[in-house]
């Protein structure tokens, strides 16, 4: 049986049925949304095939905060001698997020044209061939969002329930800890480390 994209849901509803499994049976990929933010499982990943001398890993935070000395960090890393300066590039919102539900409803009118699952019916990956109708399609409902929708719908980034929230950091604390104890990470300024 094809499974579907997760249902497009209020954030504190949708994060408390992924947190207790209520839908890992109608979309078992919603659990990836938790696991996508374990970061220290996906570097553990890794490093079962590359050695931990091949990795640089950082924050976000220390990019924020400090652009200059974690590129010359990265650049002696790779053993680059070249520094570029990003500061200019760190200024503005390059991924900004679409929050009101009847943007993403008509955003993913597109993700049977554009995806497809693996045999196993729980990954997806790109079509390769979508065709013209379908490229047309796709801009269509690109185009509706950005000349229609994106002006005139409030896209207001939600906020967290404290008990959802509170069942977050609960969730990732012990991952957390492994990431400032085998990465050498300053995490102390996320919440989960409190």
């Amino acid at each position: 049986m094809r499974q579907s994209f997760a249902p497009v849901r209020d954030v504190n509803m949708g994060l408390r049925a992924i947190l207790h499994g209520n839908w890992d049976e109608t979309y078992p990929r919603t659990s990836q949304i938790i696991e996508y933010g374990s970061y220290y499982e996906q570097l553990d990943r890794y490093r079962r095939h590359f050695d931990q001398d091949q990795f640089f890993v950082t924050t976000y935070q220390s990019i924020k905060e400090t652009p200059q000395a974690t590129v010359r960090a990265i650049s002696e890393f790779l053993g680059v001698s070249k520094e570029a300066d990003v500061t200019d590039a760190l200024d503005g919102k390059a991924n900004k997020g679409v929050y009101s539900k009847l943007r993403l409803s008509w955003t993913r009118l597109t993700n049977p044209i554009q995806f497809e699952y693996f045999h196993d019916g729980q990954r997806l990956r790109p079509r390769e061939n979508i065709g013209r109708l379908g490229r047309a399609f796709i801009r269509f409902v690109r185009g509706i969002d950005r000349r229609l929708l994106r002006p005139i719908v409030a896209n207001k980034r939600p906020s967290l329930n404290p008990d959802v929230e509170a069942e977050l950091v609960r969730h990732y604390r012990s991952d957390a800890k492994a990431l400032k104890e085998e990465f050498d990470l300053d995490v102390e300024h996320w919440s989960v480390c409190a």
